[in-house]
């Protein structure tokens, strides 16, 4: 194929003169074979190429994307050429990143050049990694010049360089053999000292391509960079993929993902990118798959709480593995824990060990939060554990030990004994129990506990056995806070009260009583209404009361709505037997359809999706032993 050059950017410069920052290079994807690093260029079209500069020292280059990495092929006005003085450098960024591929072309039939590697200020150094090819031209004026090509693999390029890659090529030109100085120095793509003017990589396949569709689907402003990129086998075979912090989501993609040609998104119930404090690829299952690790904060105006979640990449999706929670914070301080991931001696997963929360200000007098019934709960200063382990058993992660703390036992923090009248003479304290309070002087107790009024009434209001004896408890909802009571909760003297992971009391739309689990009592349900930007989604939560705490079992989107778009899934609860399960059907969907669904497969907040009516069939959850077991119609 003959080279025709096409001028994309032509001009001339002079030494110190760069050119100024380009809008974006296009990189092509090459099929095999389509490009060869032969020191020809002549398989190169002339839509490909670039020319920089005139006269001596001017060039033409060209980049494309491999399979095995980057092809880049040059072409140098050279009136005379001096090998291991003349030399073209490429330098490639991504983020923070630098990598300078320095390409040093020898004689043909008397030296052999040479590709020299530097990563950020490092001087570049000889990499047999980087095939290179020179090879003499001349253009069509018979002046002299040289060709060089080489292949740079993806794995001494920066991690990220397909999505927010940035490129910077220039020629140092060298004609005086004594001075070994360049007397021409032609550059594209901005000042070589100023990465932040470099040439954007424009590419046409792959993850380039798969982030520009991505961007265009969130409605992201067009051009927006990763905020962290890290690359690693997750998915698929050993080819790595490569997962991007993107405004408030991660995104999944890489060749051997999903065939290249698609991504997942793991969206994080986070309201900004800053949300999300940290990202990282580890292989805690123990399969030599990494698992994508993420810390991010959640909060409303009751306050925020940081999760640390373990996510797991397929061809479905992204889903989330284990959540803990590792810290909080409230208006009178904030507790930090911390998730660290030791390794096994005897092989197998590694161990995941929660460790005891450090506290700034709160005590187990002033914190009033219930433990979390969505993750592995905080571990409080004042509690009566200081680290838990878990590990994964190959469906799961379940816990497999712990070590206690020196505390002194202490009732949780989420229940109070009531301050009563009632008073139990001297005489016969030893011969009788003292007497329980009165329902009137219980509930005073509670309204003056939880800050409302004497004479308040609930918002919701049940009788149902979910505690305790065989006697009912009532159950009542106050605001976001729901109470807890009965002559058989606790000798009738005591209640428990939590707050609901709820954005205010509009949002929480059912409170009812079913029984799913074989304990003996029933479980709350609760349907709550949570808006991320402008999603809002139907979460039914049920939980189950325990005399250390509220358990969430199961989290069930019912319904997602954004904008005019709307899914609705219809649940029922159906007695079997002694317990009762939950069918789901996935119900009718309004304005979206197969093509226009824009969220990704899969859970990735530890709460099990809406159902989809173009895709999923009725499914029916039924308690097995230890949890709520899946089965699909």
């Amino acid at each position: 194929m003959r080279l025709l050059l096409r001028i994309a950017t032509s001009v001339l410069f002079t030494i110190p003169t760069f050119a100024a920052a380009q809008v974006a290079l296009d990189v092509p994807r090459a099929a095999e074979g389509e490009v060869r690093v032969d020191g020809a260029l002549l398989e190169w079209p002339d839509d490909r190429v670039v020319s920089v500069g005139k006269g001596d020292g001017s060039f033409v280059f060209a980049v494309a994307e491999t399979g095995a990495g980057l092809a880049v092929g040059a072409r140098v006005d050279d009136n005379r050429f001096l090998s291991g003085r003349d030399a073209v450098e490429v330098s490639f960024a991504s983020g923070r990143a630098v990598v300078r591929v320095r390409l040093e072309p020898g004689t043909p039939g008397k030296s052999s050049g040479r590709a020299m590697v530097g990563a950020g200020k490092d001087k570049p150094r000889a990499d047999r990694r980087v095939q290179m090819v020179e090879g003499p031209a001349r253009d069509a004026d018979g002046r002299a010049s040289y060709v060089v090509e080489a292949m740079i693999p993806w794995a001494v390029l920066p991690t990220g360089i397909r999505s927010e890659g940035r490129l910077h090529v220039q020629v140092f030109d060298v004609d005086s053999e004594a001075s070994g100085r360049a007397e021409h120095s032609f550059a594209f793509g901005g000042s070589t000292k100023d990465q932040g003017t470099w040439t954007d990589l424009r590419f046409q396949g792959g993850t380039g391509s798969l982030l520009r569709s991505f961007v265009r689907s969130a409605n992201l402003p067009l051009g927006i960079k990763p905020r962290r990129t890290v690359s690693g086998n997750v998915a698929g075979d050993r080819r790595p993929e490569q997962v991007s912090l993107v405004d408030r989501y991660v995104l999944v993609m890489g060749d051997g993902y999903r065939g290249g040609t698609a991504y997942s998104v793991l969206s994080l119930p986070v309201s900004a990118s800053k949300d999300i404090r940290t990202l990282d690829l580890v292989d805690v299952t123990g399969d030599g798959i990494a698992e994508i690790i993420v810390a991010f904060d959640e909060g409303n105006d009751l306050g925020r709480r940081r999760l640390w979640g373990v996510f797991a990449a397929n061809d479905r999706g992204v889903e989330g593995r284990f959540t803990a929670e590792i810290g909080k914070a409230t208006g009178d301080g904030s507790l930090e824990g911390r998730v660290e991931v030791i390794g096994s001696k005897k092989g197998g997963p590694p161990v995941l060990r929660a460790h005891v929360a450090t506290s700034n200000g709160l005590t187990a007098e002033n914190f009033r939060e219930a433990p979390a019934g969505d993750a592995a709960p905080l571990l409080l200063p004042w509690g009566p554990v200081e680290s838990v382990d878990y590990r994964w058993d190959g469906a799961r992660f379940v816990e497999v030990g712990h070590v206690p703390s020196k505390n002194e036992p202490m009732q949780t923090a989420s229940t109070a004994t009531v301050r009563t009248t009632t008073r139990t003479p001297a005489s016969s304290a030893a011969q009788a129990a003292p007497k329980p309070p009165s329902r009137a002087e219980l509930l005073a107790a509670i309204h003056e506990n939880i800050g409302v009024p004497r004479n308040a009434k609930p918002d919701f209001q049940l009788k149902a056995n979910v505690a305790a004896d065989e006697r009912a408890e009532e159950v009542r909802v106050y605001g976001t806070t729901l109470v807890v009571f009965g002559p058989g909760y606790r000798g009738g003297a005591a209640w428990f009260a939590t707050k609901l992971p709820a954005e205010s009391p509009d949002a929480i739309r059912s409170v009812e009583a079913h029984r799913v689990t074989n304990n003996g009592r029933a479980q709350l349900v609760l349907v709550l209404r949570r808006t991320v930007g402008d999603v809002e989604r139907d979460l039914m939560l049920i939980q189950c009361l325990q005399r250390d705490g509220f358990p969430r079992i199961a989290a069930i989107e019912r319904a997602r709505r954004q904008g005019k778009n709307e899914v609705t899934n219809k649940v029922r609860f159906v007695r079997d037997g002694e317990l009762e399960r939950i069918e789901i059907d996935p119900g009718k969907a309004r304005g979206w359809d197969s093509k226009s669904w824009p969220f990704a497969d899969g859970a990735s907040d530890g709460i099990e999706p809406v159902l989809l009516p173009w895709r999923d069939l009725r499914t029916t959850l039924r308690w097995s032993r230890t949890r709520l077991e899946r089965s699909t119609d």
